[in-house]
Parts: structure tokens; sequence; C-alpha cells
């Protein structure tokens, strides 16, 4: 009899395993649609609620322990001299001592590293003409064998800059800012 329950015990096991490791296997993509940058994340998170002004969007699983946030603006609105160069030094400004790699390029850079808490966080950050477009990730350093695969797909996949015209211009769902420094853009 006892060889029989755990027959059962480890079939049961088996097959949530299976079933588990089979939903990590499905994935979606997201498309922000006044940016035009995309993300792709595993189904199993959890999306929020889209910023009123259509910048990005946050997913997360439902424990809240993993997050990817990622989303885009324009540059040089508020600041007439922020650039890749500023965001960059912000970026290592604000993390300090906590970086344990760091790179960048012409127009993207990398900051990862372990906050004092146990979170690794993995931010990447990019620029094309006077737009920019990110992602930033977290999850607690003791499930880093569970989410390094997840990092690393959605590193590979995401897409800073879609293209077509239409993402490089104040015009999203119909409607045109009326700040001056999109004018120019509007008729391209």
């Amino acid at each position: 009899m006892k060889f029989v329950q755990i027959l059962v015990i480890t079939m049961a096991l088996s097959v949530t395993a299976a079933t588990s490791r089979a939903t990590d296997n499905v994935w979606k993509e997201y498309i922000n649609e006044r940016f035009g940058f995309s993300l792709t994340h595993p189904a199993i998170l959890v999306a929020s609620t889209d910023p009123v002004n259509g910048s990005g969007r946050e997913y997360h699983t439902a424990n809240k322990e993993f997050s990817v946030a990622a989303g885009a603006h324009f540059l040089r609105i508020a600041d007439s001299n922020e650039s890749l160069e500023t965001h960059w030094k912000e970026d290592l400004v604000a993390c300090k001592n906590l970086i344990t790699y760091k790179k960048k390029g012409d127009s993207w850079y990398v900051i990862s590293g372990v906050t004092t808490n146990g979170y690794v966080f993995y931010n990447k950050f990019f620029t094309q003409g006077n737009n920019w477009a990110a992602f930033d990730i977290t999850y607690p350093k003791s499930k880093k064998q569970q989410y390094d695969p997840w990092v690393l797909r959605i590193e590979k996949s995401f897409k800073p800059f879609l293209p077509g015209k239409q993402y490089d211009r104040a015009v999203w769902k119909g409607a045109l800012s009326d700040a001056p420094e999109f004018q120019n853009d509007v008729k391209k």
C-alpha cells in the first residue's frame, strides 16, 4: 500500500513540475503603441495598469518577487541637456556601490548589481534620435537560478525601437501634443 501512495505522490509532483515548466515556456509580447518598443515576457506574469501617458508597463509574478518594467519617452523635454550620458551618470550615482556590472555603448548602457536587501537589479537603457527606451528587472538573489533564464530571454528579445515613423512623432491615439518642441516632428 505504501508503494502505491509513494508512486501517486511522485506522479503528482512530476505533473506539477512539468506543468510549471510548461507555463514558464509560454511567453507573450507586449508592444507599446506610443513609443514603439516591444517586450517579451513569461505569460504567467501579471500586468500592471498602463500609465495614462502610455509610456510603458510593468509585469510581475503573483507574489511580486520578480518584476520587469519597460518604458520609453522623449529626450530633452524637461531638460534640454538630457542625453544617454546624463542618464548613465545619474544611474551610476543612484546605484553607487551596488553595481557589479556596467557597460556602455554609443546608444545604450546596462547596469546591474545587488541591493542591500538582496535583490538583483538589471537596467538597460537605449537612445535613438529624440527617444529613449529602457527596461528594469528585479528579483531576489536567492532565486537567481530560477530567474536568470527569464532575464536572458527578456534582454535578448527586447526591441527598443520598432520600425515605423509613427513612433518618432508626438501623435498618439489621435492626441496631438501642443508642446512647441513636438511641432517640428508632427510636420514631417
